[in-house]
């Protein structure tokens, strides 16, 4: 959190960053009935006119707040997110340039956000601009900390470096206001992605490591399974003149076991490996459409198979 007032030093002294976005998200509107709905309190955020173009995000519908919107004497607008178009207004388009009231003031829809798009957290379900919302003497003030910044690096700067640039303006600030304890030393920065996931980032990766134990023990144990199955049809596949018919026509059920067990393990190039099997397997022919991985569970069987005869 932010004191206000350091956000327009900030602007006015950092050469680190880009673009540099405020914003105040927990609010409330009353947005009045209409078209026979009741009326609701909605939670809602101001923001900067920039924060949209800091993201890089465009509306699905209309345009974002602009500069002029973004002032004290503007007419008052709102972007909508996509869920309350939805929800509140049916998905009509027609909305657009079409006035509601918030707290009994009018204000002009300019934009429909995207689906995705549900900065800062997916209670939030319409934006004001800030400076619109609050006067510009209280948009100096270094009493508040209810302010969020946003800011997109220049390109060959690091966050380290930019961060410490902010820290130096803070600094300069503290040592201007020094009856103010409640000033900042220095600044703070992280990026969004760790901002916006919090503490359940390690959890996550914790699960995902365990799925992914639990997956290869599956596999493990299935792989086990049509192995052995495998070995059972193959030891009857490779026996003396009786069963030479089978050689050249493998039970259907076997090959459909290999071709899991090849899905399961990995593949081996289709076109080496029916003349390598041949080639250890002479005087057979071998069907080509069969699955490559197939060829190699046989021979190895086969190879079993007289290691037991020498034996």
């Amino acid at each position: 959190m932010l004191r206000v007032g350091i956000f327009a030093e900030w602007k006015k002294q950092s050469h680190g960053f880009s673009e540099l976005a405020i914003l105040q998200y927990g609010l409330g509107y009353n947005l009045s009935a209409s078209g026979g709905q009741l009326p609701e309190k909605v939670s809602a955020a101001m923001c900067s006119w920039n924060l949209f173009s800091t993201f890089g995000v465009q509306p699905a519908l209309g345009r974002t707040f602009s500069a002029t919107d973004d002032q004290p004497s503007a007419n008052a607008t709102a972007i909508l997110t996509w869920g309350l178009w939805k929800r509140r207004f049916g998905g009509d388009p027609t909305i657009l340039n079409q006035a509601i009231r918030l707290d009994a003031k009018v204000y002009t829809v300019i934009g429909i956000m995207p689906p995705w798009f549900t900065y800062p957290d997916q209670s939030v379900q319409l934006w004001t601009p800030i400076y619109h919302e609050i006067n510009a003497e209280e948009m100096q003030a270094l009493d508040s900390h209810d302010f969020v910044v946003v800011g997109r690096l220049r390109p060959g700067v690091t966050e380290t470096e930019a961060t410490a640039e902010l820290s130096l303006i803070t600094s300069r600030i503290q040592n201007q206001h020094l009856d103010d304890p409640y000033i900042s030393k220095a600044a703070n920065s992280q990026p969004l992605l760790d901002d916006m996931i919090g503490e359940i980032k390690r959890p996550l990766y914790v699960l995902l490591a365990a799925a992914g134990c639990l997956l290869a023990i599956a596999c493990l144990n299935v792989a086990s399974l049509l192995v052995a199955r495998v070995g059972t049809q193959v030891d009857g596949f490779v026996s003396p003149a009786s069963t030479v018919a089978r050689r050249q026509n493998p039970p259907a059920h076997g090959a459909n076991s290999m071709i899991i067990l090849g899905g399961t393990l990995g593949g081996i190039n289709s076109e080496k490996s029916p003349k390598c099997f041949e080639m250890w397997w002479p005087g057979t022919e071998l069907n080509r459409r069969r699955q490559p991985f197939e060829c190699y569970v046989m021979l190895c069987f086969k190879q079993l198979k007289r290691l037991q005869v020498a034996a």
